[in-house]
């Protein structure tokens, strides 16, 4: 079963390093870029990113322990 970043079964899919590069390209931005409200956009999104991936990978966890293979 494929998660995209958001959790949701076969949507999106992204790979684990294709996620994790797009969140650092955002925390980049967000401590680089010399605007201030898009600097402050990208690191939200960043957090955001990351706030989800922790949560797809706890449903994942709890999923297989509900259902083990």
């Amino acid at each position: 079963m494929a998660f995209d970043a958001c959790g949701m079964t076969n949507e999106q899919r992204y790979s684990d390093a294709d996620r994790a590069r797009i969140r650092a390209g955002f925390a980049w931005i967000g401590e680089h870029d010399p605007d201030v409200k898009l600097a402050r956009l990208a690191r939200l999104a960043s957090q955001e990113l990351t706030l989800w991936a922790v949560l797809r990978d706890s449903v994942q966890r709890e999923r297989e322990r509900m259902h083990p293979h």
